[in-house]
């Protein structure tokens, strides 16, 4: 049978039974000694910078650390030497590749270990040979653990290597698709510019040759020189927006504008189309339908794209458009439904991806670029929303829906207190682009923050320390590498790390928040930072830091976390700043109402499934039995969908403000805050 990794490190340090037996037989004689080797052990710590940069949690992190490094140095005397004891050493190996500890750190750090526990034993035994054989089984039961430990480093870089290599194969092949895709793209946008001005150019010629005479027939020939001439004008349209998007320079002036009349000149715009196939359009509106905050000619575009693709692949039966608003009056939904061709589940993720054609086939007969649901994608985010399709297969038809923010009614004198607040704060922003910075800050500066710019992260350190600013705001480049990101992260770490600088708030302004988010390690900052997505227009950005800045002192919101799993509640204290809010745990319904009717509490985060009393017998105790009528509900679950019209009801209550799933918090916890910061902020 093979040698195992662990029999092998054994033999190769020469650890035995004797050893074995030797140690334990030091267990007690080392025990009274633990308190004093962790203190040795992180008075160290301050003189190793990567690890400084590692431990930031201060003295309450220490104190957990300290007990574990006793635990771990009790195994050395007590340890069962077996796979048990190897794959825990591993779990420690994994844990410091894990938070990014050089490997030169671990073994300094075992030098400091096996230094004292020397000191002790040659303090402590008195015979000389007893002495010498637990010297000699000290040093190799470190010499073990080191070489377990530093296994785990090697096994890491080797996964990384391959995890890198499997990206790159992943991206090469992207890379094959996209030009493919872009191939078959520009061979069937060749096709479809040239078909409109061959008509144009044909017609024109007959008409300027003189061969038509009859006034009816030379208005026909216009007629259609101009149908022409407004499809090849929708072509080009298509194109340059496609252009603008993947060049970030696609232009949303935000107004308050009516839906109900964007959807009618949709449908009086599309009436021929409709009569000519004998379908039918209808537009079915809600009376209390509010107004919503986007660019009017471009909510009409995302229409007409979406409406006009129906009408393409419908043959018979209706097309029907909705609106409907979201239970917290925040957003407006939009759905186009038809009866048409439908799309295969496996072909819907491609709709909204530049460049892919579900079936060119298709493309050809109905004509068009293939762009207009990649377009109203970019649009639709744009604005603030979410797009989404869904047929149930070919033949069954076709719903495409979108999400537009809701005009919500202003607080009096809010913006006057956003205004003040600005002007007494100051950005700190930096960034490797000097032209970005210089377009950011003049949107900072004309939105009253005041503002200092700095080009690289030893500059940002002394600025931060010589001006003291209320937010950081790194700007990362699209072409922003691991290796960069991670750089400006350190930047996060040490600045968090000095008393000087801790309560700069930080933010980040990224082309891709989810590659950005992969490369920090976010759980060793105390303070996480607010990832803002490019393109980012003006008002987004001012937005955006708004809720950023630290908050005039005030009474702090409370909150109550009703759930039965304690991690939800280490979650939302984690994120919640501790002097803008208090947080109280209940582990069940049952505690949920005695907190409530004990205390006061600004809101309550409840989980619908809990033992005892559940989150719907909460809610219905709270509101329609009187317990607490007007205390605002944010449920977090992971049932976000009521199961029978009981339940509907109850999520439906007016003081219900949003219904969250837990996967979707955690991944954005962005989304958390927003909804409490909204709360805080209400009249």
């Amino acid at each position: 049978m093979p040698e195992t990794f662990l029999e092998e490190m054994k033999r190769y340090v020469g650890f035995t039974s004797n050893d074995a037996a030797t140690l334990a037989s030091l267990a007690t004689l080392i025990e009274p000694h633990l308190p004093a080797l962790a203190d040795r052990f992180y008075e160290q710590i301050p003189r190793h910078p990567e690890a400084a940069a590692v431990f930031t949690g201060g003295e309450t992190q220490i104190a957990r650390l300290r007990l574990t490094l006793q635990h771990w140095a009790r195994g050395l005397f007590s340890g069962t030497y077996d796979d048990a004891y190897a794959n825990e050493r591993f779990r420690i190996g994994y844990r410091h590749v894990q938070i990014g500890l050089p490997q030169r750190y671990v073994i300094s750090a075992m030098q400091v270990v096996e230094h004292f526990l020397h000191e002790v034993l040659d303090r402590e035994i008195e015979d000389a040979s007893r002495r010498r054989q637990a010297l000699e089984s000290l040093a190799r039961i470190i010499n073990l653990d080191l070489g377990l430990i530093c296994e785990t480093y090697f096994e890491g870089s080797v996964r990384e290597l391959r995890h890198l290599n499997d990206r790159l194969s992943t991206v090469n092949r992207s890379l094959e698709e996209a030009n493919r895709a872009k191939a078959d793209f520009l061979a069937t946008t060749s096709h479809e510019l040239r078909t409109p001005l061959t008509s144009i150019i044909g017609f024109s010629r007959i008409l300027l040759d003189g061969y038509v005479t009859d006034p009816a027939e030379q208005r026909d020939l216009l007629t259609d020189v101009h149908r022409s001439a407004l499809h090849l004008l929708s072509l080009v349209d298509d194109v340059l927006d496609l252009s603008r998007i993947e060049a970030g320079r696609l232009e949303i002036v935000t107004t308050n504008v009516d839906v109900a009349v964007v959807i009618a000149e949709v449908v009086a715009l599309t009436k021929v189309q409709v009569e000519e196939k004998g379908l039918a359009l209808i537009a079915e509106l809600p009376p209390d339908l509010p107004n919503v905050q986007a660019d009017q000619s471009r909510l009409r575009q995302i229409l007409l794209n979406i409406v006009g693709n129906a009408i393409k692949f419908t043959e018979r039966g209706e097309i029907r458009v909705t609106a409907s608003t979201a239970s917290d009056r925040t957003a407006v939904r939009i759905g186009v439904s038809d009866t048409g061709i439908g799309i295969s589940p496996d072909k819907q993720p491609l709709l909204f991806e530049k460049f892919r054609q579900v079936d060119a086939s298709h493309t050809r007969k109905h004509g068009g670029t293939g762009l207009g649901l990649a377009i109203s994608k970019a649009l639709v985010e744009r604005m603030g929303g979410r797009i989404e399709l869904r047929s149930e297969g070919q033949g069954m038809g076709t719903t495409v829906a979108f999400t537009v923010p809701a005009e919500l009614a202003r607080r009096p004198g809010a913006e006057a207190v956003t205004a003040e607040l600005r002007a007494k704060s100051s950005v700190l922003l930096v960034g490797p682009d000097a032209g970005a910075r210089q377009a950011i800050g003049s949107v900072l500066r004309a939105g009253g923050y005041r503002v200092h710019e700095g080009a690289t992260v030893e500059g940002a350190i002394g600025l931060a320390q010589a001006e003291q600013p209320d937010v950081l705001l790194i700007d990362l480049t699209v072409a922003a590498s691991p290796e960069a990101t991670r750089e400006w992260f350190d930047l996060l770490v040490t600045l968090q790390a000095d008393q000087r600088t801790r309560s700069i708030r930080p933010a980040i302004l990224t082309a891709s928040s989810v590659e950005t988010v992969k490369n920090i390690q976010l759980e060793m900052l105390t303070s996480r930072p607010a990832v803002i997505d490019k393109p980012v227009d003006p008002d987004k950005l001012k937005r955006a830091l708004d809720r950023v800045l630290p908050r005039p002192r005030s009474a702090p919101f409370r909150v109550l976390v009703g759930d039965d799993d304690p991690l939800v509640y280490k979650f939302v204290t984690s994120i919640l700043p501790p002097h803008e809010y208090v947080v109280l745990h209940a582990s069940n319904g049952s505690e949920v109402l005695r907190a409530v009717a004990a205390q006061s509490f600004d809101a309550v985060l409840l989980d619908l499934r809990m033992p005892d009393q559940s989150g719907y017998d909460v809610i219905r105790s709270l509101k329609l039995e009187g317990g607490a009528p007007n205390l605002p509900i944010l449920v977090i679950t992971n049932y976000p969908a009521a199961t029978d019209a009981h339940e509907q009801a109850l999520l439906s209550s007016p003081l219900i403000v949003d219904v969250l799933a837990k996967p979707e918090v955690a991944e954005h916890p962005e989304l958390l805050l927003e909804r409490l910061e909204a709360m805080r902020s209400a009249p």
